[in-house]
């Protein structure tokens, strides 16, 4: 009977985490803008699991076991009238320009009633258990849970999504679903054969009350780790290095945790983590002071081990606490709220309140004051007084030393900063027994040299939104970049008689300029369309009689390309051109003026917007050309080779493509020429001779890619260097 209830509830959380990614992917052709779209989805799947959480304490509580058998059984049937899940007919694309409640209202009614009822499988399971079973551990089926769970994180992508389409995805989830049903059953059964015993055996064990302290420490354990986990996937996907699917493993490394805290045995001595935890913090604040950005392997392993660590502690802490099984399913639900409080502090809050993820060093110093104390706690105000004292006094002694050392030459800066992060640290480290010290002595010290200003980085503007940090950085008063994270997105020279001349991957030496040399010979009035703005490069191409439209999802990019201060492209070569504000894909479905050529510049991040080069979304780019006109496509990538996409998109749609990639070795900050790959697509027999004659353009090789991306199917995963 163990067996079956640990079947029951691996099924429930595969379902959970497989169901998620599924339908975000089923919503973004619909509205675009993945960041927006999965910020949105994690606040609903956080919200459904508190709900059915809620729901399983309530039903525990107020009903006897054979009733909670009838009424949880009934509902799980109810599912099977919505299901396979798919987006509802007659939902069509919003025109607002932030629609969260349309997106929010499209999941409750697409997958609100699977997912609150397979959501509320686990503690109900674990309660059900602890009735039927006696004399066993309930909580080790939580372990299992999430075993089920990091296995259908880690299948989604690496295997489910690659071979699949989202029909099937969704097809195949019904069948798990049904299954879950009857091991469902099985497990009532159990329950209703042993129910009046259970009953007489509770009756006879008096529960130990609850005080609000208690419940209040299980909210904050859950809380910080939650939030430190999409502290530290923003942070490393962004600052160290924007790699595809990254994301997955600090969610493995999260759910791990559980699996490890939860279990029958002791996998990792709790004291080597608490011993380990204040050092692994203190080259995080270390690291994130002195902006290191290399080596990049070093320093993932840095973090994730951090996160990994700190989460184990604080997880080990709510472990440690937990209740009787009949107090379970309380617990479940206050940890869910915790989990809920920490996904919108990150997701909706920390965006508006921060321009950088300063979420991150604040977390870890929460931490740090969650964790066990080493040391006798105080225990009057006489003895809290004197422990404030050092973080006091440390908080003083870093203002007047960084206000010193600031009066310095930069070797001296040098030189005084590395004395003081060293006595910082030692002074920190000396409270490492008392966490609430602790942590208000490397939070005040990180604040200090945060705002008084250690950094020696040129950035003149910085600001966030709920797509990133864009950054603009003065190189030796030469140059402006624009910074998304660890991606550069525009360059232009300071120096007015170059500043028209465009730099990166638009510089007169690559691709792009050959496209341009050969759109310009047309002796009509040209019609161009850019998605994605950057800094405004491409418009120094333009041609005074042609016509310019950019799209562009972030406003933030384009108060930035538009902001003279920072670049002037824009505001000297297209200023009439307008900038369509919001997702490409929607924006281009209302163009009525057919364009002569179409750059799709969305694809040179290191995460691409998959939904736009789609069959489905080259259909639409190819209804807003002319006839004769041309589709290119950016592709400069680190990590990713969309070339067998773009193939296998070609030749679907009976398009002449061609590639060609500049490779230069010369410096970026000295010559603003980096290497870049750019394809076309067109159907004009003459312009594609043209491209190959002059400019040596290559065809599109036979290098198919596994099979043709639509928006029922499409995979990151096979697109990678690495893979293929």
């Amino acid at each position: 009977m163990p067996l079956l209830f640990a079947l029951t509830i691996f099924t429930s959380a595969s379902l959970l985490f497989v169901i998620q990614p599924m339908f975000a992917r089923m919503a973004l052709p619909l509205l675009g803008g993945a960041p927006s779209v999965w910020n949105t989805a994690l606040v609903f799947y956080q919200t459904m699991l508190l709900l059915g959480y809620g729901y399983s304490h309530l039903l525990t509580k107020y009903f006897k076991p054979r009733q909670q058998v009838l009424i949880h059984c009934g509902l799980l049937l109810t599912p099977l009238l919505v299901l396979p899940i798919a987006i509802p007919a007659g939902w069509q694309a919003p025109t607002t320009d932030f629609p969260i409640a349309w997106l929010l209202s499209l999941f409750a009614v697409a997958l609100g009633l699977p997912f609150f009822v397979v959501s509320a499988s686990s503690p109900l399971l674990q309660a059900w258990f602890g009735t039927s079973e006696q004399n066993r551990n309930p909580y080790v089926l939580y372990a299992m849970s999430n075993v089920g769970s990091m296995l259908a994180l880690l299948a989604y992508p690496l295997i489910i999504e690659p071979n699949t389409s989202l029909a099937i995805q969704s097809s195949s989830w019904r069948w798990g679903y049904l299954l879950l049903v009857l091991l469902f059953i099985g497990c009532g059964i159990r329950v209703w054969q042993r129910a009046p015993q259970a009953v007489i055996s509770q009756n006879m064990q008096p529960t130990q009350s609850i005080n609000w302290q208690r419940r209040i420490k299980w909210i904050a354990w859950s809380a910080v780790p939650s939030s430190l986990l999409v502290s530290v996937t923003t942070f490393i996907t962004t600052d160290i290095v924007a790699m595809p699917l990254l994301w997955v493993i600090p969610l493995a490394l999260y759910l791990l945790t559980f699996i490890f805290v939860f279990a029958n045995k002791v996998i990792i001595p709790k004291q080597a983590l608490i011993w380990l935890m204040p050092i692994l913090v203190m080259l995080i604040i270390l690291t994130m002071i002195s902006e290191a950005n290399s080596p990049i392997l070093l320093l993932l392993i840095l973090h994730l081990l951090s996160l990994f660590v700190v989460t184990m502690v604080l997880h080990q802490q709510l472990a440690d606490d937990r209740p009787e099984p009949q107090k379970l399913t309380e617990f479940y639900l206050l940890m869910s709220l915790g989990g809920v409080i920490g996904g919108i502090f990150n997701g909706l809050i920390a965006p508006l309140i921060f321009d950088a993820v300063w979420e991150y060093p604040l977390m870890l110093c929460l931490a740090l004051m969650l964790a066990p104390w080493r040391k006798p706690k105080p225990t009057n105000r006489q003895e809290w007084l004197k422990l404030l004292r050092i973080p006091g006094l440390m908080i003083l002694i870093t203002i007047g030393l960084v206000l010193g050392i600031k009066a310095f030459d930069y070797h001296g800066q040098s030189v005084g900063y590395a004395i003081l992060f060293s006595v910082a640290m030692l002074v920190a480290y000396t409270q490492s027994r008392n966490p609430l010290a602790f942590g208000l002595s490397l939070g005040g010290f990180f604040s200090v040299v945060s705002i008084i200003g250690f950094s020696q980085s040129t950035v003149i503007y910085q600001e966030r939104s709920f797509f990133g940090v864009n950054r603009v950085v003065n190189s030796a008063n030469r140059l402006h970049l624009l910074m998304h994270g660890t991606t550069l997105h525009g360059m232009q020279f300071l120096d007015p008689a170059l500043s028209k001349r465009p730099l990166t991957y638009y510089s007169l030496n690559g691709p792009l300029n050959e496209i341009f040399q050969i759109v310009n010979q047309q002796p009509s009035t040209k019609t161009i369309g850019v998605v994605g703005l950057g800094s405004g490069a491409t418009a120094c191409y333009a041609q005074p009689q042609d016509t310019w439209r950019y799209f562009e999802i972030d406003p933030v990019v384009i108060d930035i390309a538009q902001n003279q201060q920072f670049f002037s492209f824009l505001s000297q070569c297209t200023p009439q051109a307008p900038v369509i504000v919001g997702d490409a894909r929607i924006s281009l479905a209302y163009e009525t003026q057919p364009f002569d050529l179409l750059m799709m510049d969305a694809y040179s991040s290191d995460a691409i917007p998959t939904h736009l080069i789609t069959f489905e979304a080259i259909e639409l780019y190819l209804s807003k050309i002319k006839a004769d006109g041309i589709i290119a496509f950016h592709i400069s990538n680190r990590y990713l080779n969309l070339e067998p996409v773009l193939y296998d998109l070609a030749a679907e749609l009976g398009l002449l493509a061609l590639v060609h990639e500049y490779n230069t070795d010369q410096s970026v900050l000295e010559e603003g020429n980096i290497s870049t790959k750019w394809v076309i697509f067109t159907k004009n027999q003459a312009l594609y001779q043209q491209f190959i004659d002059q400019y040596q353009w290559q065809a599109l090789q036979n290098r198919p890619n596994d099979r043709l991306w639509t928006d029922d199917y499409s995979s990151i995963i096979t697109t990678l260097y690495a893979w293929q």
